[in-house]
C-alpha cells in the first residue's frame, strides 16, 4: 500500500483528532489573556483613582464652595444690600448644584469604567484557564471597544489578537463551561 493509500483510508480517523494539545491551546490563548489583565488591571487603577479623585475634589466643593469666586465682579451702585445677599444666595445655590451634577456624572462614569473593566479582568483570568468561553469572548469584545478603557492603543490589539484565538475551533473545544 502507497503512502498516498495509506494517508487517505485513515482521514476519517485523523479528520476528528485535535490538531493542538490542551497544552498548546493554554498557550496559544496566554499572551492575549496576559496583554487583556494588563490592561484591565490598568484601567481599573486609573478609574479608581479618578472616581476617589472626583469624590475628594466635587465632595470638598459641595461642603466648602469658595467665596472668592466672585472676586472681579463689578459692583452695582444701584443694588441693595439685601438684594445683593439674595443674589449671592441664588449663584450659592446654582454653583452647588452644578457641582451635584458634575459629581454625578463623573461618579457614574468611573463606576460604569470600574464595572466593565472588572469584566474584561474576569473573562481574561478564564481564558488564561480555558474556562467560560463565553465571558471570555464578552471580554474580548469589551476591551475592543474604544470608550471603555483609557488605554485604548493596548486594549483594542489584544481583543482583536483574543478574539482571533477564542474563535479557532480547536481552542474551542478545550474551553469548559
Amino acid at each position: 500500500m502507497s503512502t498516498d493509500a495509506y494517508q487517505k483510508s485513515t482521514e476519517h480517523i485523523t479528520s476528528k483528532m485535535p490538531k493542538l494539545t490542551r497544552a498548546q491551546a493554554l498557550s496559544a490563548v496566554r499572551a492575549p489573556a496576559t496583554g487583556l489583565l494588563v490592561v484591565s488591571s490598568l484601567a481599573l487603577g486609573l478609574a479608581a483613582i479618578a472616581l476617589l479623585w472626583t469624590a475628594g475634589y466635587f465632595g470638598m466643593k459641595m461642603m466648602a464652595p469658595e467665596d472668592g469666586q466672585m472676586v472681579f465682579e463689578k459692583k452695582d451702585v444701584t443694588e441693595t444690600k439685601e438684594a445683593r445677599k439674595a443674589r449671592k444666595k441664588v449663584e450659592q445655590a446654582l454653583l452647588a448644584e452644578n457641582n451635584f451634577v458634575s459629581l454625578s456624572a463623573a461618579f457614574i462614569v468611573a463606576t460604569s469604567l470600574v464595572l466593565l473593566n472588572s469584566i474584561v479582568l474576569s473573562g481574561a483570568i478564564k481564558m488564561r484557564k480555558l474556562q467560560r468561553h463565553r465571558s471570555s469572548v464578552a471580554a474580548a469584545a469589551l476591551a475592543i471597544i474604544p470608550v471603555l478603557s483609557p488605554l485604548v492603543i493596548l486594549g483594542i490589539p489584544f481583543g482583536i489578537w483574543a478574539m482571533i484565538k477564542l474563535s479557532d475551533p480547536e481552542i474551542k473545544r478545550y474551553f469548559t463551561h
